[in-house]
């Protein structure tokens, strides 16, 4: 890798976990203000959604962490990626199913289950060898509080 790649990375290891605690902020925000029925509670709600889905989409291509003395996973490498990109994908789903936009339902079915199978693949993973541990067990949380966003617009639609 050139060292300017090297640099960009490492920045947007250091910048995306305060993206994501910004769209959190705004989406827990949004949330809570939609349900006392604020006028511009939408757009706030819409903002942090946004946010996050892209912060997910960025960590997919970020480097994983590894435990320093052992040789990384393939496998868990690319689960890893597979849980951010598929709770980036169901973030949209989620809009898509606020603006009840055609194939909102399709789009959450589809993330939803690659969601759910990468998370129990994570799992698996995480029990057959404990290294990996330590490269999937913050997209595991993330990955799970996601899949219950999702669960719940798939149930209110």
């Amino acid at each position: 890798m050139s060292l300017s790649r090297l640099r960009v990375l490492r920045i947007a290891k250091q910048f995306v976990p305060y993206l994501q605690q910004i769209a959190l902020i705004l989406s827990a925000a949004g949330l809570a203000f939609h349900f006392l029925q604020y006028q511009n509670a939408r757009q706030l709600l819409i903002v942090g959604l946004v946010l996050l889905s892209i912060a997910y989409f960025v960590w997919t291509f970020l480097p994983v962490d590894t435990p320093p003395h052992s040789k990384p996973d393939v496998y868990a490498t690319f689960i890893h990626k597979l849980i951010y990109f598929s709770c980036s994908i169901l973030l949209v789903g989620v809009l898509y199913t606020y603006f009840e936009l055609v194939g909102h339902h399709e789009m959450l079915l589809i993330s939803g289950i690659s969601l759910l199978v990468s998370l129990a693949s994570a799992i698996f993973l995480m029990v057959q060898k404990r290294e990996n541990y330590v490269t999937l067990r913050d997209s595991l949380i993330r990955g799970f509080s996601t899949a219950l966003l999702g669960l719940l617009a798939l149930s209110v639609n």
